[in-house]
């Protein structure tokens, strides 16, 4: 899983979940409740994107301009 900024019209930027489901794909109200439960509201995310995998650099650090 990643968690990347988007531009969001409103508010300049939205936190997106970028997700590798490992089986059963989670919802984004799952992932809002979990993250409530460890960080303040506005840090949970908006937007869930499900992937098969996530783009890595030859180094294997991720390339978050691709996600």
């Amino acid at each position: 899983m990643a968690v990347v900024g988007r531009p969001d019209p409103e508010w300049g930027e939205r936190v997106v979940a970028v997700v590798v489901p490992a089986r059963e794909p989670p919802t984004l109200d799952t992932l809002r409740a979990e993250a409530c439960a460890a960080l303040p509201p506005w840090a949970a995310p908006k937007e869930l994107v499900l992937v098969a995998e996530l783009p890595r650099t030859a180094l294997g650090k991720l390339r978050r301009g691709v996600v």
